[in-house]
């Protein structure tokens, strides 16, 4: 379509190149009920004309919107726009990996507290056993109260790593 055809359809319709498709559309619905040959009160066979060349008119500005529409919707997209994508992408990448690597961390400290905790409770049966069996000798008391020293103290370390860890996840 040239130019000349494109600027005759639009003047043929009474609007400009710049007014909005519904402006656009209304100014053919109007000359459609002025020139309709049901309505038209002079010659017929010149409205059947008029709105044949109003209808091919609204036809070419049609096609060209659409033309003009489907050229302006592709979206395109700058290199900053891209590069602001893909950091975005990026650290969103690294928030994930972040989250798994701390709820990694934290499967392996209640693991770790798990293990001690049921070494602690062997430890507790077997001196309930050891007391119950026969009466410790002296010696044997005192290996026992080291020992326990050694968990309770092992087991305070251990609360306190763990705290320490959970503060540096957190």
């Amino acid at each position: 379509m040239t130019d000349a055809g494109l600027k005759a359809a639009f003047r043929t319709l009474g609007v400009d190149p710049s007014d909005s498709e519904e402006k656009i559309r209304e100014a053919r619905l109007r000359l459609v009920r002025t020139y309709h040959p049901d309505i038209y009160s002079g010659d017929t066979a010149q409205a059947d004309h008029d709105l044949a060349e109003i209808n091919a008119a609204f036809d070419i500005v049609k096609s060209h919107l659409k033309r003009a529409k489907r050229i302006d919707v592709t979206p395109r997209t700058t290199a900053r726009e891209d590069a602001k994508r893909q950091a975005m992408s990026r650290a969103e990448a690294l928030r994930r990996a972040e989250a798994q690597r701390l709820a990694e961390a934290r499967r392996k400290a209640e693991a770790k507290r798990a293990a001690a905790e049921k070494r602690w409770e062997q430890a507790a049966q077997a001196k309930q056993r050891a007391e119950s069996a026969r009466p410790m000798s002296e010696a044997e008391r005192r290996a026992a109260e080291a020992a326990e020293n050694v968990f309770r103290s092992a087991r305070v370390a251990l609360a306190a790593r763990r705290r320490i860890r959970l503060r540096q996840t957190v």
